[in-house]
């Protein structure tokens, strides 16, 4: 650019300027260059001031012997054999349940790549809602049933309750840890859902109700009950409000509102209305 804008100039189609400002780039780029050259020297073991004009650099030859490639082809080759001897040990013995890494894939620091299950050790975890939390300690028993074994049931105990309370939905809870205590029979499978019932508290000879008896109505509890009209089997329904106690696994306690004989509906509220007259399915 330099020897065309001198040739331009002196017929007077390039100002003086425009040559100044080639001649300036002009030597810069010489110097450049030979800044390049200087350093290529270096790299090759070369001296400084040696003369490479003339020369066809061979590009890919000066960066297979660049300092910087010869590091990383040395870490590469360090980073193939420990891949190939090295071995991933589970801690305990069990089933693979899940692999979150792929042959050929990269993993980092802290990645999730494989969960083991022990099938003779499994463990049940539940959220329980914080206003439950105080009823739950370490060591109760814990009945549990599951539709992947339906009509059985396992025993379990509370193992261990975590100390934060989280949000969950429109809930919070805390998580608890069910060790179960004996599966002979190996009902128990990894991933199965299941529901438990712990007893916090037992009463003897109170009255009860079954827990599908009653419902809720403006925040009260209630049941149908039974009046008895004079005809045989027929009866009047109204409404009952009750207090309850003990919630158990089928039945509820009733502290108010009840007396022994009351008869109550026992389901389908939502198909009948106070005044309504029903007649008695049997015993």
């Amino acid at each position: 650019a330099y020897q065309r804008t001198k040739e331009l100039h002196k017929i007077g189609s390039a100002s003086d300027e425009d040559l100044r400002i080639k001649k300036d780039a002009n030597i810069l780029a010489g110097t450049a260059l030979n800044t390049s050259r200087q350093s290529l020297n270096f790299r090759e073991g070369r001296s400084l001031d040696y003369d490479r004009s003339g020369e066809l650099a061979d590009i890919d030859a000066i960066v297979s012997v660049s300092p910087e490639v010869i590091q990383i082809e040395d870490s590469i080759v360090q980073l193939k054999s420990d891949i190939l001897e090295y071995t991933v040990l589970s801690p305990q013995d069990g089933v693979v349940t899940f692999i979150g890494a792929e042959e050929g894939g990269l993993a980092s620091a802290g990645e999730f790549l494989f969960e083991v299950q022990n099938p003779e050790r499994l463990e049940i975890t539940a959220d329980i809602d914080e206003v439950d939390l105080s009823y739950i300690q370490n060591g109760q028993r814990v009945k549990i049933i599951s539709d992947s074994f339906i009509g059985k049931e396992l025993q379990g105990n509370v193992e261990s309750i975590e100390p934060v309370i989280r949000q969950k939905g429109d809930n919070r809870v805390c998580t608890i840890h069910i060790s179960i205590s004996e599966d002979k029979d190996r009902l128990a499978r990894i991933g199965a859902s299941c529901s438990i019932f712990i007893t916090v508290e037992t009463k003897d000879d109170v009255p009860s109700i079954p827990v599908e008896s009653f419902f809720t109505e403006d925040g009260k509890k209630m049941v149908f009950l039974l009046k008895g009209t004079g005809i045989p089997d027929v009866y009047t329904l109204e409404k009952r409000k009750i207090e309850t106690g003990i919630l158990g696994i089928e039945n509820v306690e009733v502290v108010d509102g009840l007396k022994a004989g009351d008869k109550i509906l026992s389901s389908g509220f939502e198909l009948y209305e106070e005044g309504e007259e029903v007649k008695a399915a049997g015993d």
